[in-house]
């Protein structure tokens, strides 16, 4: 397969997967909680909501997280949980409340993390194969497919920090914190642990990111094959070019 052909499949697969991982930070459709229909209107209204790593969104806002301004916007239906991963007083939490915590905080740095270095390899991978004279690119074609596919593996590293963290703390709701009562508003740390009676599962979202972690995982594998293809173009020609002189 052409050099360029190859290139080309990396950095349109780069572009789905950074796609896919920005799609994945910014919506708010990892896990949804839904409710039987027969359950106390009340009981429904607080546990029918989807969340991802900035809001919690119920398909019905209960009335005392409505009134609390601090998360809330008037007429919005979301819940600003983000703000509950800041610098607080944690001697106050329990231990399990103090691990729930950062893992949270672990979900969303490492998602961050993750976005932004696979956004940065796009732009080292543009950037050190923008053309030049043929000299220069068999230079500086390797070390830019190695600084690349370094970032990208970096950024698969994170991805899955980020997913497995994710899983964790929903374990941790679903085991130790499902025994304790629901916090009140003004203690929330990221959406309730959810009652046993309530239906859960990964949405889209977290579908997404994983999808786009695999993408980057690929997409490192693939330069790094390259990077080995250049390595020989380059002893080729060096053998060549010795020959010439002598």
């Amino acid at each position: 397969m052409d050099h360029l052909c190859k290139l080309g499949i990396v950095f349109f697969l780069m572009l789905v997967s950074l796609t896919l991982t920005l799609l994945a930070l910014l919506t708010d459709n990892w896990y949804r909680v839904h409710t039987d229909p027969n359950v106390d209107p009340e009981v429904r209204r607080r546990y029918n909501f989807h969340f991802g790593l900035w809001r919690q969104c119920y398909d019905r806002m209960p009335a005392d997280i409505a009134t609390d301004s601090r998360y809330t916007k008037e007429g919005s239906s979301c819940v600003f949980i983000y703000q509950q991963l800041v610098k607080k007083q944690e001697d106050s939490l329990d231990k399990d409340s103090q691990l729930r915590l950062h893992l949270s905080r672990t979900v969303l740095g490492c998602s961050i993390a993750a976005a932004a270095m696979t956004l940065f390899s796009v732009l080292t991978l543009i950037c050190g194969v923008w053309p030049s004279g043929r000299h220069h690119q068999l230079n500086r074609r390797g070390c830019v497919y190695l600084s690349t596919a370094l970032l990208l593996l970096c950024a698969t590293m994170c991805g899955i920090a980020s997913g497995v963290s994710f899983i964790a703390v929903r374990d941790l709701d679903n085991t130790v914190l499902r025994r304790h009562d629901l916090v009140p508003s003004s203690m929330l740390l990221l959406p309730p642990a959810v009652p046993a009676y309530a239906s859960q599962a990964y949405d889209w979202s977290f579908m997404s990111h994983w999808v786009g972690t695999a993408l980057v995982f690929l997409d490192s594998l693939l330069l790094m094959c390259m990077l080995r293809t250049t390595y020989q173009f380059v002893e080729e020609g060096s053998k060549l070019h010795a020959v010439d002189t002598f």
